[in-house]
Order: structure tokens, then sequence, then C-alpha cells
């Protein structure tokens, strides 16, 4: 078959030519052809065909067919339509060898005139193309595995959990993972072709191009390769904590790309916090448990002594200033029993009760606590579990959630006591999965501002005027409410303060 390497190459001749002025023309053609009569027998072949398809001796006389028993049906009828006078190409062709090696051609094949003006046979020009075939082959077999490989990293870039932002020298966001549309709250439309800074507070923002022009004219870069600490803002405003990671390359045109993966640390802020605090609270309860305990032992003997002083003194002022005197060491002992609850378990019998009798008992107590302008009414679950718990510490810690309660609405208003049954389960922030039984004391105050919030728990920390309170009734009531003895086989008990 043959190729139609150029068109000027192959011409119709009407008058025959010199035979060795053709057979030299053939022979030294810069292309593979060759020059059959119409029995398909070889007048001429150029060295370009006998090279491309390894043939030896002398083909000149020999048929077609014989050199190339291989040749395709397909292929002999083509021959046969040009020797009716029809012209035949093809671009790209498949031509299996009898040792079973594959060649690809680019073939043309068309009829040449005699003197007469009739058909003396056929000319044959072929181009091997096997090389370039390969390497199309090849070529198309690496933009297969590029493409996988893209969707492959695709996919794993759209399942990924953490936020994930692609942005360019400048800062624009040319791509977001779903991850980063649901923590910040944004569309994809919003995000794409804005600048990165709009997901950051307004400090933030203005250092941030900074930090890119730096990179892109020094090379060095304080967040790139590592990860740091940033904060981050949401469509809402809302600002939270984050772990930033970047990378850079170059893409195939040399443009600098920037991938930002961040992982929302917010819950692990918290939970620092809470070790934290939990240290401290440990360090503040063994420090005040042995002042206290020293201090405790003094206090004794003064009130021991002020007690039996008083009824002998006469003098009705001397007496006076005794009474007072009595008031601060007993204010003192309460301030002591406290302090030593910080530092050690609860004292107390440890007792399988129902909250609801607890509850009942205090109630004479309770109402005597906030008569007046003060409302007290209970509501309790009549099938409530019963639970381990010291019940003289449950009482103490009753009377002062309610003492709160009262102190929060020095106008007046409603305290409610409710008992609950509680099922916690797997993923809440409340407590350990577990069966629970809830006491609350609620009321109708104002409640607390953010910042009273985040330092109730706090040791000593406390709105009342100096002398009204010690700051620690609610620490007491948390490590009650956290006591690891409580028992996991019956439900545990969890005290709560006012909302």
């Amino acid at each position: 078959m043959a190729a139609r390497a150029d068109e000027g190459a192959v011409v119709e001749p009407r008058r025959s030519p010199n035979g060795d002025q053709f057979r030299g023309f053939v022979e030294y053609a810069p292309v593979a052809i060759a020059m059959f009569d119409r029995e398909m027998r070889y007048l001429a072949a150029s060295r370009r065909w006998i090279d491309d398809y390894g043939l030896s001796g002398k083909i000149e006389g020999r048929s077609h067919y014989e050199v190339f028993p291989e040749i395709p049906q397909a292929w002999r009828v083509i021959h046969q339509r040009a020797m009716n006078g029809e012209s035949c190409s093809s671009e790209e062709d498949r031509f299996e060898r009898v040792d079973g090696t594959v060649q690809w051609l680019r073939w043309d094949v068309r009829p040449w005139f005699g003197p007469d003006g009739g058909i003396g046979g056929i000319l044959i020009l072929t181009e091997d193309i096997t090389r370039r075939k390969a390497a199309e082959e090849e070529l198309q077999r690496d933009r297969e595995l590029l493409r996988a490989s893209e969707d492959r990293y695709r996919a794993m870039f759209e399942a990924a959990p953490n936020p994930i932002v692609l942005i360019n020298a400048r800062g624009t966001m040319e791509a977001v993972n779903p991850a980063m549309l649901a923590v910040f709250g944004y569309e994809l439309s919003e995000l794409l072709g804005r600048n990165v800074s709009l997901l950051m507070p307004e400090a933030d923002a203005m250092a941030h191009d900074n930090y890119l022009r730096r990179y892109a004219e020094t090379g060095q870069g304080s967040i790139i390769g590592i990860g740091r600490e940033v904060s981050a803002k949401r469509k809402s405003g809302a600002v939270f904590p984050a772990e930033l990671a970047i990378t850079t390359w170059r893409n195939e045109n040399g443009a600098q790309l920037y991938c930002g993966t961040l992982t929302d640390v917010t819950e692990r802020k918290q939970a620092e916090r809470l070790v934290a605090e939990r240290q401290r609270l440990d360090a503040i309860g063994l420090l005040a448990g042995g002042v206290a305990h020293d201090f405790n032992n003094s206090l004794a003997v003064i009130l021991g002594n002020l007690e039996l002083a008083e009824p002998r003194i006469g003098d009705r002022a001397a007496q006076h200033l005794v009474e007072r005197a009595l008031q601060a060491a007993k204010l003192a002992s309460t301030v002591t029993k406290r302090l030593l609850a910080l530092a050690r378990k609860p004292e107390g019998e440890w007792e399988i009760v129902s909250l609801n009798d607890v509850v009942r008992e205090m109630m004479p107590l309770l109402e005597s606590l906030v008569a007046g302008q003060w409302s007290l009414r209970v509501d309790l679950l009549e099938e409530l579990w019963l639970t381990r718990v010291p019940a003289g510490e449950v009482c103490s810690a009753l009377l002062n959630l309610a003492a709160n309660s009262r102190d929060a609405m020095p106008e007046g208003g409603s305290i409610t006591i409710t008992t609950r049954n509680m099922h916690v389960t797997e993923g809440a922030r409340t407590a350990a999965p577990g069966h629970y039984v809830c006491l609350s004391v609620t009321d109708t105050g104002e409640g607390m501002t953010a910042d009273v919030l985040h330092k109730v728990w706090d040791p000593f920390y406390s709105t009342k005027k100096p002398g009204r309170g010690t700051g620690l009734g609610l620490t007491t009531v948390r490590n009650l409410a956290n006591l690891p003895e409580a028992s996991r086989r019956s439900p545990a008990c969890r005290e709560r303060a006012p909302p």
C-alpha cells in the first residue's frame, strides 16, 4: 500500500516514459513507492520501500502477493478498484506482518497510464507511521492516566472532611471543596473569583496580601509548609479558631498556586480550656485545702472561746462586739468548709435515693430561704430513676442554687425546682453517654451576661457585693456533679446551675 506523502510525487502519465528512466526515478525517490503491472507484478520499487518493509533480493517481476502474502483481502479489493481507474488513500491503516509485528501505514493507491492512454497498472506510495502512532498511543495513555489521576484527586478534594481552598498568586480563590462551603456558610458562586481574605477577620485580611507578596519576591514564607493557628470568619461574621496548612507549586504555565487546608479547632480549644480549668481547680483545691485545714482548727478555738465568753460578759456593748465576732467566725467557718470541699471528696454517706424525696424533705427549709417576694414551685417527675449520691451534699447544693436564684432577683420572681430522667447519647457535649437524673433550679431573673457566664465556674468569682458571697457556691456544686463515684450501673446525678 502507499502513503500520499506528496500529491505531486505521483503523476498520471499519459505516455509511457522510458523504462530505465522510470525505474531510476522510482529507485531514488525519497519515499516508499512501488510500480506494478496489471497482474500486480513489481516493475520497480524505491530503496525506501525496500528498507521500510525489510525486503532483500530482486523483487522486480515477482507478485506483490507473493512478497507480502499477509496482505488483507480489503487491500486486494482496493488494488482492483485502482486498476479500474479509481484513486484511493488512507491516513492511517493497520498492517500485521507474517511474523506478528504490526506496522501502521499512511498510503495512496492510484493507476498509471500507458502510451495508448490505457491503465498499465497501479502505483502504491506508503509512509510508515508506526513510531508516530506509538507516540500518539503513549500520549493518549498518559492523558488517560492523567485524567484518572485528576479524577482521583478531584474525588479526594470533594470528599475531604476539612475545608480546602486553591488560590492564585493574587489571592483569588480558584477552587473550594464542599467542606469549605459547609463550614463557612457560602455558596460556590460567592467564593470563586473572590479574594481569600473574605474568609478572614479584618486584621488578618490586611496582612494576607503582604504574606503572598513577600513569598513571591523572596521564596520565604512563615506559613508555607507548616501548620499554624489562625482565625477564620464565617459568612455570618462569626470568628472561629482554625489550624491552617499551606502548600505551593507552579502549574504547567509557571503560575504560582497555593493550596490551603483548614481544620476547625473550636472543639479542641474548648477541650484544652476544660483541661486547663480542671488542672487549675485541682491546684486551687490543694492549696485551699491546706490553708482551710489549718484555718479551720484555729476557727474552732476562736468559736469555742467566743461562745463561752458571750454569756459571761455583763457589759451590753462588749456583748454586742462578741456577737459580731461570732457571726464573722461562723461565716469564716462556712468559707473553710467550702474550701475543703474543693480539695477532697464530699463528706457524707453515699446513698441510693430518689431526688424527689430529697427535694420534698428540703421544702420547709427552701421555703423559708426564699420567703417574701419570691415564689417557689416544684416540677417532679413521678417515675424518676433512683441514683447514688451523697444526699447531704445534694441538699447543700440545692440550698446553694436556690440562694443564687433568690439573690439574682432582688425585686422578686419565681424559682422552679425540676427533676427529670435524661439519656445522653454518643457525641453529646453535656456528659458521657449513659442514663442520668437531672436536678435543675431555674428562675425568672435576667440571666448571665456572656462575660459572667465565661467565669461563673471560677473559684472565688462572685457578682455579689463584698461580704455577700464567697464565690465558691457554684464551684462546689459543679464538683459534686462531676464526681466519678456516681454509679454508672444505676443512673448518675447531675445538678445544673440556673441558665
